[in-house]
């Protein structure tokens, strides 16, 4: 009796000591993956004033007031305390947000790909190898919602996994509360939510605990997205998108003047997507999207990477059915979307879905060294317990060396002379302009323009002057408006030349140029130099 006891005992201390060991392992890994992601994006990270989406990221992360459709509240509110931090510009600390979450989406990836294949090596090459892809990077150093989004996802998957492997249904809860509150990060996140549905359909079905706690986590986390927009539409800032860009112009979109006057209806417009409504699901955008896909793919993953795409979705299939259901599925409906959506920065919407290629990856390495093991087995019996371990190792760092250093290579110079990183995609916001001359133009024009003026400006401008203006020097007298607001097909802008109308005799008006339907009511323009920039100044005939 006492033999067996002591047996018992000295079996769950190894255990124990495995399991221990286990976790270490597990988070001298982590702790590698995250903290060298985050070199990575902070060394090349971007540390000025950017214009256009970027700009408008920096200037209402600090101010706090809703942005372009969706809105984005959760991210905003993410990234304020981080404006707070004592280090460089309010400009460079939205910036280092995104590099942080850009660590978090890599480090999660680690986490879901261990869960989804139980081969950490497996799961260190996917991480690996999302890090350094490029268009995760592009957004990893400037402000943007791309990095943020793709932490929730992963986050949301972890959970996922996690719930399956431990049966608790908090895993769940917090999953879907994950899941609401992305819809105030990124709305692609919520394409995963059918994928998660059927894979709880396929491993939950007689479970309504776990139903109960994914499906209240969700609302709630719903709620607190909405709650999130109504919050900083209550604060109302100069520098809400609605009022620096819709409501002047609401003709343009078919808007009443009182269509915007509720904060429902102004959440309504935002989260409907109501500014790109007329560029989703269009068939004719799949082939040209297909072929930007296609080609860029190479710069994200190593052709030998990509290889091990298609068996790892085979490996799943075979070994983990309901998991490879989830990834796959998911990533089905991430295509369905981006590849019908007519947009011109598309290649931003790829990047959950370069995730989600990152697990089937994992799941390629998995097979790939399972195999390699199983032969190690049958070649080295004497040595079954080592030759196996080394044999993966040794796959292992030779995927490192070959599939995952030639994407990082390019930009190593970039890392180590600590440089911003240049990415050759159109509208990219990080150029030589923004580097050298944007601050000093937009500070230029700020500091010219007269008290109270109303300054309309082009979109890529627009919120660099705000964030010039009303966060670093205090002149929050100033109004900034977008001149020419995109909607596809437009030409009215007779609530434009109305708000001019009012505004006229008790504010100085520019334009950046004399617009023929201000001539048409009656307006003189009138070149005017606001420290580097000549605009027309708007005066009655």
């Amino acid at each position: 009796m006492y033999r067996a006891t002591s047996a018992n005992s000295r079996a769950l201390t190894q255990t124990s000591t495995s399991a221990n060991l286990s976790m270490l392992v597990d988070s001298v890994l982590l702790a590698l993956l995250g903290g060298g992601a985050f070199f990575l994006y902070l060394r090349t990270l971007a540390p000025v004033l950017l214009p256009g989406d970027s700009g408008e990221f920096q200037t209402l992360a600090y101010l706090l007031g809703n942005t372009h459709p969706t809105g984005y509240p959760i991210y905003l509110l993410l990234a304020h305390p981080f404006t707070w931090l004592p280090v460089e510009s309010v400009a460079f600390r939205v910036n280092l947000f995104s590099a942080l979450m850009g660590a978090v989406a890599v480090t999660l990836t680690y986490v879901a790909g261990r869960l989804l294949t139980d081969r950490r090596l497996a799961a260190l090459i996917s991480a690996a190898a999302l890090a350094v892809s490029t268009t995760l990077w592009s957004q990893a150093v400037i402000a943007e919602v791309y990095s943020a989004g793709a932490a929730f996802l992963a986050a949301v998957l972890v959970l996922v996994l996690s719930w399956r492997s431990s049966g608790r249904s908090a895993y769940l809860f917090c999953a879907g509360l994950l899941g609401g509150l992305s819809l105030g990060v990124h709305m692609t996140v919520v394409l995963a939510a059918p994928a998660i549905v059927i894979y709880l359909l396929l491993t939950a079905r007689r479970n309504p605990r776990a139903w109960i706690a994914a499906t209240s986590g969700a609302l709630l986390g719903a709620i607190l997205f909405v709650a999130a927009f109504l919050y900083l539409d209550w604060r109302a800032p100069a520098a809400d998108f609605i009022a620096a860009a819709i409501q002047p112009s609401r003709s343009v979109w078919g808007l009443a003047e009182t269509d915007l006057d509720s904060p429902l209806e102004r959440f309504w417009f935002s989260v409907s997507g109501r500014q790109f409504q007329d560029r989703m699901f269009q068939p004719e955008a799949v082939g040209k999207n297909l072929w930007e896909y296609a080609s860029n793919l190479g710069r994200e993953f190593h052709p030998l990477a990509l290889l091990l795409v298609l068996p790892g979705l085979a490996w799943l299939a075979t070994h983990r059915k309901a998991e490879g259901a989830l990834v796959g599925i998911a990533l089905l409906a991430q295509w369905i979307y981006t590849f019908s959506y007519n947009i011109w920065d598309i290649h931003v919407f790829f990047i959950p879905g370069y995730l989600l290629l990152a697990l089937l990856l994992a799941a390629g390495v998995a097979a790939g060294t399972t195999a390699v093991e199983s032969g190690m087995h049958r070649l080295l019996r004497r040595w079954s317990m080592i030759a196996p371990a080394a044999a993966a190792v040794l796959v292992a760092g030779i995927l490192l060396v070959t599939a995952v250093w030639p994407v990082l290579a390019p930009r190593w110079d970039d890392v180590s002379a600590g440089r911003v990183s240049q990415f050759d995609f159109d509208g990219y916001p990080v150029d030589h302009f923004s580097m050298t001359g944007l601050t000093l133009q937009t500070s230029s024009i700020v500091d010219a323009a007269p008290q109270n003026a109303v300054i309309f400006s082009r979109w890529n401008e627009l919120y660099p002057l705000y964030y010039i203006a009303h966060v670093e020097k205090g002149r929050a007298d100033l109004t900034f408006i977008e001149e020419k607001p995109y909607r596809e097909g437009a030409v009215s802008e007779n609530s434009t030349v109305q708000f001019v109308l009012a505004h006229i005799d008790n504010h100085p008006i520019y334009f950046t140029e004399c617009l023929p339907e201000l001539s048409d009511a009656g307006l003189t323009c009138r070149g005017e130099r606001l420290g580097m920039v000549l605009y027309q100044r708007i005066t009655r005939g």
